[in-house]
């Protein structure tokens, strides 16, 4: 692994469900959009996991 962007999957009690990620085998820089699109995925994907679970937004 070259390069690595990740952002934690943080549920709305505070608890780490783990992360969501990207690697490449080759440097690249990500920057600030890449950075901006892997927080709002991990942000969209513990939305759906809190929807499926049957939880709401406090």
């Amino acid at each position: 692994i070259r390069s690595y962007l990740g952002a934690p999957l943080i549920d709305r009690t505070g608890i780490a469900l783990g992360t969501v990620c990207a690697v490449d085998t080759v440097p690249r820089p990500w920057g600030r959009a890449g950075l901006d699109t892997i927080k709002s995925l991990a942000h969209e994907l513990v939305r759906q996991i809190d929807d499926r679970e049957g939880h709401h937004p406090l």
